[in-house]
């Protein structure tokens, strides 16, 4: 049996003049054998074109990035391995790449989120703001 504690929301913040900030997030591996933590599926649950978030692929340079509204944002999963996922690319979120490799009694791992936002001040997000619920979903194995 594996007993692992891992976040159950994932947030993150852009300011009025487009600075994202993201969190880390702690695994602690509360069994007795190492695991791998993956991500096994990420989707958008209720986009509205009039208040949604748009994600951009984190290839998307950053000057591009300046010259869209603050509703886009790039958003990527980075382990203590150094596995990146960009949640915007389904082909790289469906890889299951191993972000992090845990221990077990009581060891940790830290899930980075790491982002960038757009930085034009047009748009509804400038009125109204931006929301939006997404998905994420979590693959853990014995490693």
């Amino acid at each position: 049996t594996l007993t692992v504690e891992l976040p159950t929301t994932l947030s993150f913040t852009v300011d009025k003049d487009g600075v994202f900030s993201g969190a880390q997030y702690q695994v602690t591996n509360k069994s007795s054998e190492s695991i791998t933590v993956a991500v096994a599926e990420f989707s958008e649950t209720d986009y509205s074109t009039t208040s949604g978030i748009q994600l951009q692929s984190t290839t998307k340079p950053s000057d591009e990035m300046q010259s869209l509204g603050r509703n886009n944002i790039q958003l990527a999963l980075v382990g203590d391995n150094k596995a990146y996922v960009d949640l915007s690319d389904q082909s790289d979120v469906k890889s299951k790449k191993t972000l992090l490799t845990v221990a077990g009694n009581n060891s940790t791992g830290t899930i980075h989120l790491l982002g960038e936002a757009g930085k034009n001040k047009t748009g509804y997000a400038e009125t109204a703001g931006a929301s939006e619920t997404f998905n994420l979903v979590f693959e853990i194995k014995k490693a």
